[in-house]
């Protein structure tokens, strides 16, 4: 659940650290919205990577790159906030950076180096500061680093949509969170 105020859960970085200096990463993860309309922010790792869901609905993400550019991709016609499912993936390929939502890329550009490593801060779901948070389920979530990350969209959509699919086939990654904070699972599977 993420829609309460402030980080809802957090991995450490030392667990995350190898997508700060990959060439080639795929985010997946699956959101459903509580309320119709939400919007707010979903994950960040604080001057790296920043993902929000803005007030038409539509998926909104900054990456910071070593070369010291900031990408700003928004979706365009996906409503991620409608109720509905909906499948994730942000892929960095070959210096092309992706989002597609649902199996079809929605927003895409160049990406010169790498994600920026500053600083010491964890991979957080919500907002630290207090802001909105995205006001729903997080039931997957998935970092895959190096040549054979980037997942094509029909792939993400075929996993995604899987039946067969359910959190027992995953390694729970508890040990990795901050005490008193829920299980997040690294595949697609349970609710966090």
């Amino acid at each position: 659940q993420l829609g309460k105020i402030g980080v809802t859960a957090s991995v450490a970085r030392e667990h995350v650290r190898d997508i700060l200096d990959a060439e080639d990463f795929n985010i997946s993860l699956q959101i459903k919205a509580d309320v119709a309309g939400t919007k707010g922010e979903i994950f960040r790792l604080h001057g790296s990577i920043i993902t929000e869901v803005n007030t038409k609905g539509e998926l909104f993400v900054r990456a910071f790159t070593t070369e010291g550019g900031e990408i700003r991709l928004t979706t365009v016609g996906t409503r991620v906030n409608d109720l509905k499912s909906h499948y994730i993936g942000i892929t960095l390929d070959d210096g092309r950076f992706a989002v597609s939502i649902d199996g079809k890329v929605s927003a895409e550009a160049a990406f010169l180096g790498t994600l920026k490593s500053d600083g010491t801060h964890s991979l957080i779901f919500g907002n630290p500061w207090k802001a909105a948070n995205f006001n729903g389920d997080l039931t997957a979530f998935d970092i895959t680093v190096g040549e054979a990350a980037p997942l094509a969209a029909t792939t993400i959509s075929s996993l995604a949509y899987d039946s067969s699919i359910n959190s027992d086939d995953y390694v729970s990654a508890s040990s990795f969170l901050q005490p008193a904070l829920p299980t997040i699972w690294f595949g697609f599977g349970s609710d966090v």
